[in-house]
């Protein structure tokens, strides 16, 4: 990145790719049953997971 990017920045940018994915398998969900509903429900649970983490991280960095 060579400090073009700043954190901040990097952070908003994952947040936004992890509710993107969010967003993609809760309509993949939607024509799905069974052993592949719950697949993706778990993938879910993991992309939330990580949003989280991202969130807190861009918190830490705004407020010090």
């Amino acid at each position: 990145v060579g400090g073009l990017v700043s954190r901040a920045a990097m952070l908003e940018t994952a947040i936004r790719a992890e509710r993107d994915s969010v967003a993609y398998y809760s309509k993949m969900l939607d024509g799905l049953t069974g052993e592949s509903a719950e697949a993706v429900r778990s993938i879910i649970a993991e992309e939330e997971k990580h949003l989280v983490t991202l969130q807190e991280w861009k918190e830490k960095e705004t407020n010090g």
